[in-house]
């Protein structure tokens, strides 16, 4: 008999705040912080990628503060993120 155990991931949350032309990243499981998650940052002509630092926070620098973006992280063990 084979069986199949298939255990669903934590997913990870993701926040996005802006300052200015700095967008600080946020990624939370259960609202604790997830340090290492890989964070890619798109929006109109924008393309980064930064890792969490040990309070779940990735700090990118745009040029421009008009425009939506999105965050996608990611970590083993973790089912992806995306901010909403």
């Amino acid at each position: 008999l084979d069986i199949n155990i298939i255990q669903a991931l934590p997913e990870l949350q993701v926040y996005i705040t802006q300052n200015g032309k700095t967008v600080t990243v946020k990624v939370t499981q259960n609202s604790s912080p997830v340090a290492g998650a890989l964070v890619q940052l798109t929006g109109v002509g924008i393309n980064l990628t930064g890792t969490t630092n040990k309070k779940g926070l990735a700090k990118f620098k745009v040029k421009s503060v008009v425009g939506e973006f999105v965050a996608t992280a990611t970590k083993a063990g973790y089912e992806n993120g995306v901010s909403h």
